[in-house]
């Protein structure tokens, strides 16, 4: 079957609707590690891209310049920069994943949770384009879009988990998850303090 974005679109929208089902469908098809490491890498760059875009278009008002925004501001003004940052967050976040369930008994590959990063990745951009269109329509609704896509994301992230290692409980998965979610936020935290702190050097 040919693969054209129509049919991705209508993936993304049956994997939200049944996360383990869509999960499975790509653990099935068995890509090699170079693949989906090739794929985590392109949605670090379109993701990167489009954070920009909207950074261009709608900038940090003035009166929002707290320190950690001003920090933000910096990553967001570099397409380039941000696309690095997100791929070792990716790449950090996939190795976490595969690690982290195999320490508690699943049976995952790290090629496989690669690929499903990959794909959750690609749901979310889907959720990022449309949250940028509807900025300049309507602020409060981006806003709503954008808490609604963190939750997306831990949904997906704990059924895709679960059917990774062949875990019965996606709660408990839950659970597993918002421990590596703090360990990576804080990995993130230290990888964009340390270019930025290059950056001021």
């Amino acid at each position: 079957m040919p693969i054209d974005l129509r049919t991705l679109i209508i993936a993304a929208r049956d994997t939200v609707q049944q996360p383990r089902a869509g999960a499975r469908a790509v653990i099935d098809m068995g890509l090699p590690a170079r693949i989906g490491w090739l794929a985590l890498g392109l949605m670090a760059v379109v993701s990167a891209a489009l954070a920009a875009l909207m950074y261009a278009a709608f900038p940090i008002p003035p009166e929002d310049a707290a320190p950690q925004i001003l920090m933000m501001e910096q990553i967001l003004a570099n397409p380039l920069q941000l696309a690095l940052v997100q791929a070792i967050i990716l790449a950090i976040g996939a190795v976490l994943i595969w690690r982290i369930g195999m320490m508690f008994g699943g049976a995952g590959r790290l090629a496989d949770a690669v690929a499903l990063l990959a794909w959750l990745e690609f749901i979310l951009l889907l959720l990022q384009l449309v949250q940028t269109i509807t900025m300049g329509i309507s602020p409060p609704m981006s806003q709503a879009i954008g808490v609604f896509g963190f939750v997306i994301f831990l949904w997906l992230l704990s059924n895709f988990t679960a059917e990774l290692h062949g875990f019965a409980s996606v709660f408990s998965t839950f659970l597993g998850i918002i421990g590596a979610v703090i360990v990576l936020s804080f990995a993130a935290a230290v990888v964009v303090a340390l270019m930025i702190g290059g950056r001021v050097q």
